[in-house]
């Protein structure tokens, strides 16, 4: 048994080693390790406001919710709703089936001694919800929802036609996401479990290690499990947005943009993109540590000086999509970029490629850059080596 223990230890002091010679050489490198150093002490200082910032905003959402559950407690030994206003009743009851209703704005609501009456057309599916959430209103004695004309269809019907108000989509995504007082009770007993299976051997520890990371890990990005490690066919989590002017005509703009094999002369993780026929394109690019990625994308859609979209084909490592559109601005051009980026593992592998070197908001911002001086002044610099427009293809 000792030797076995023996073993192990002798196996996970090797790896410990190997690990921090790994991180001493990733952080120490005389090119590019005070720049290491750099991103990584500033991003320590913003997760430290954010956390800060979380903490405060969780204490104010607690403490609201201790002082709204004594005020319910107090109303529900009082008669304050007794002889409550009927327009106040009625607006407590729009609120509520606003919830549940995709066109509230078609249902009258009418109030007498307490009983609320619904009249108007709304979908069938959505009518035995709308009259619960009616009913659970404080100060609501009855509800009559037989004026209620039920559908099985917005179709035909002139009041429930138009852009949907409803708030179940929203109402999923808020159960999906905790509320900040949840974040910081879920946030401290995931600390707590984690720092309590560090200090315990057995299986007992790994539980309370893993099932504490993964608590905090939820209340930290406030996202499900299944986005936080990549499962399923959530969306992608991480979306970028970028909006810049290019003093050139658009016509040269889309030209230069829209010959991806022009990448790596601006982008610096970008170390080759190889054309392939069918509008598609092989691409490798450095990854976190240096290691190079390699992956296929395809282009989706082009119309000449206005927009150019791509994705990556199935089976890609990692999955993103893009457009960009462009448009004649005071002379020059504006480009609108949007990116959608779903790492490996998730958001969690998205954090730990970041804290490696890959961010892709802050390589996006420069690659941009990048690209505005190429075109513009005819010159930049990618990977080290000066590169002039004359060597980009259009």
């Amino acid at each position: 048994m000792r030797a076995g223990r023996s073993r192990g230890f002798g196996i996970a002091a090797v790896l410990g080693a190997f690990a921090l010679g790994g991180a001493a050489t990733y952080f120490l490198d005389v090119d590019h390790g005070r720049r290491r150093r750099g991103r990584i002490r500033d991003l320590a200082v913003h997760l430290g406001r954010e956390a800060q910032d979380a903490v405060g905003k969780g204490s104010r959402d607690l403490s609201h919710r201790v002082a709204g559950s004594f005020a319910e407690l107090a109303h529900t030994f009082s008669k304050a709703d007794a002889h409550l206003d009927g327009e106040v009743l009625a607006a407590r009851v729009r609120s509520a089936i606003g919830r549940a209703c995709s066109h509230p704005h078609a249902i009258d609501v009418s109030i007498g001694d307490g009983r609320v009456t619904l009249r108007g057309p709304i979908l069938a599916s959505e009518a035995d919800e709308v009259c619960r959430l009616a009913a659970h209103v404080r100060g609501v004695r009855a509800v009559d929802g037989s004026g209620l004309e039920r559908h099985t269809t917005a179709e035909r019907v002139s009041a429930l036609q138009g852009p949907s108000r409803m708030h179940r989509r929203g109402a999923a995504r808020a159960r999906r996401e905790w509320r900040p007082a949840s974040r910081l009770l879920g946030g401290a007993a995931g600390a707590s479990m984690l720092l309590s299976g560090l200090g315990r051997a057995g299986l007992v520890g790994r539980a309370l290690t893993l099932g504490g990371g993964g608590l905090l890990a939820r209340a930290a990005f406030n996202l499900p499990f299944s986005r936080l490690v990549g499962l399923g066919k959530a969306p992608a989590p991480v979306e970028l947005h970028k909006t810049f002017t290019v003093e050139a005509p658009v016509e040269d703009v889309f030209s230069f943009f829209t010959h991806v094999e022009n990448f790596p002369r601006f982008m610096q993780h970008v170390r080759q993109v190889k054309p392939l026929p069918d509008g598609r394109s092989h691409w490798v690019v450095e990854g976190p540590a240096g290691i190079p990625v390699q992956w296929d994308a395809e282009i989706t859609r082009t119309v000449p000086n206005d927009v150019f979209a791509w994705k990556t084909s199935e089976g890609s490592p990692i999955h993103h999509a893009g457009i960009a559109k462009f448009e004649r601005w005071n002379g020059g051009t504006r480009i609108d970029m949007r990116v959608t980026y779903r790492p490996v593992a998730g958001v969690v592998g998205h954090a730990v490629a970041t804290l490696l070197g890959a961010n892709p908001k802050r390589a996006l911002d420069e690659d941009m850059l990048r690209f505005k001086s190429l075109i513009e002044r005819g010159k930049t610099i990618a990977h080290g080596v000066a590169v002039t427009r004359e060597e980009l293809q259009r």
